[in-house]
């Protein structure tokens, strides 16, 4: 299963896929294919206790662990 995962992750396979599924859904809803603005942010999020990879700290909120961004049209798709 792994071998067939990785093989479409690395041709596009689900980049592909997910593209389709953002642009059917913003149609049915009545929207047009492709958003025309999206919301981005960022949050911080704790390291596993059993992690030891090297993590950064944000220094604002004083957490040790890795930081992630998002970005989201209007109906939260991308």
């Amino acid at each position: 299963m792994y071998y067939y995962f990785r093989k479409w992750q690395q041709n596009g396979v689900w980049s592909a896929v997910l593209s389709l599924l953002v642009e059917q859904e913003r149609q049915r809803q009545g929207r047009p294919a492709k958003a025309s603005a999206v919301a981005v942010d960022s949050q911080s999020v704790r390291k596993g206790s059993l992690i030891s990879l090297d993590t950064g700290i944000d220094g604002g909120k004083k957490v040790n662990g890795r930081k992630r961004h998002l970005a989201v049209d209007s109906l939260a798709c991308l």
